[in-house]
């Protein structure tokens, strides 16, 4: 008997030690690739490198799939020369100029060329989901390659070597924001109208953090030793004090009214732009709940965006630029407010297109 599972913990002992094992796993795009050569020598048909890696791609390293695939090429394939242009009848184009291009423009914080070429890709009609894949593929590639573990690519030369160079001018900060920061806005715009606001808003973010100047801190002066007539102790006079944040507001303070808040609102987001390319996006679509004592609640039906809002970093900067607005001290709370089952029904059947009878 030959027992085949991808859920191993769920067969019993008593069988398992009967058995002899074999682990499968996913095979590497060489080993694809050099399979496919093989097949398409014994059929004496000659193709292009660039879709034998396409196959290998999209197989994600299962050889049936590749050869189920090769196969479906083969057919279209009537002068014995398979182009990728022919094998596009089958297989997706890749997006990878396009991906080198953005990655490219980022790693440089040229934000202008970045948005630009994915406005070109979306007027061309290329679709954004899969050219975000595309990207985050790309920067997880880059990323590795900077840690010194880059795996096994899909890519040409002269890809890899692009890809290889991005990861040096970004560095591993750098990639890791962006993938991080993708990945953040794909969900939050996930139904947008605009499917390429993600691709913008992150070239945007990578402007804005490059060119932000860096904050300078007077030193602190040491304490003087003034000597004292006649036979009294010596004191020091009293040090300088460094520069430090503005006191917080807290729950005894003075209540500006919610209403005030609200009418700042706009001119508070416009305000953040200048400092920060996340916040004032992801303030767009809070509820401000209400005042608490002097502290603002703020409501999102986004786990990661109230995690986000309270890092006291992003409290702090719209905390400050609040309080200048009204004239009085604020502080910032975040929290998740859970959807009532008559709202989360309704946005469920928007999201499928329906609508309520």
């Amino acid at each position: 008997f030959i027992l085949a599972t991808t859920e191993l913990h769920k067969v019993p002992e008593t069988i398992l030690s009967r058995c002899q094992r074999f682990d499968f796993h996913r095979l590497n795009v060489v080993d694809i690739v050099e399979r496919l050569k093989m097949i398409a020598k014994g059929e004496s048909v000659k193709i292009e490198d660039e879709v034998l890696d396409a196959i290998a791609r999209l197989s994600e390293g299962c050889l049936r799939d590749a050869e189920s695939l090769f196969g479906q090429i083969l057919a279209i394939g009537g002068d014995k020369k398979i182009t990728m242009e022919e094998a596009s009848l089958v297989i997706p184009r890749t997006n990878i100029s396009l991906v080198l291009d953005y990655l490219e423009a980022l790693s440089r914080h040229q934000a202008a060329e970045a948005i630009t070429v994915v406005s070109k890709a979306a007027s061309d009609g290329t679709r954004i989901g899969p050219l975000e894949d595309e990207i985050l593929e790309a920067l997880r590639y880059s990323l590795l390659a900077s840690l010194g573990s880059a795996p096994l690519s899909s890519y040409d030369k002269e890809a890899t070597l692009r890809l290889v160079k991005i990861a040096e001018t970004s560095g591993v900060s750098q990639l890791q924001q962006l993938i991080q920061r993708l990945l953040e806005y794909r969900v939050v715009f996930r139904n947008d109208r605009i499917p390429q606001l993600p691709l913008e808003l992150l070239a945007a973010e990578g402007n804005i953090s490059a060119s932000a100047a860096p904050v300078s801190v007077a030193p602190i002066p040491t304490p003087v030793v003034v000597p004292k007539k006649d036979s009294e102790p010596e004191a020091l006079s009293p040090a300088p004090q460094a520069p430090s944040e503005k006191p917080r507001a807290n729950a005894s303070a003075a209540t500006v009214p919610l209403d005030t808040i609200k009418s700042k609102w706009s001119e508070c987001c416009n305000a953040l732009m200048e400092v920060s390319g996340t916040l004032p996006v992801i303030l767009q679509g809070v509820q401000l709940l209400e005042m608490d004592g002097a502290t603002l609640r703020i409501g999102t039906k986004i786990g990661f965006i109230a995690d986000k809002l309270n890092e006291p970093k992003n409290r702090g900067i719209i905390a400050d630029i609040l309080s200048k607005l009204v004239g009085e001290n604020v502080a910032i709370m975040a929290e998740v407010v859970h959807q009532e089952q008559d709202e989360l029904i309704a946005d469920l059947i928007g999201e499928f297109g329906g609508t309520v009878s």
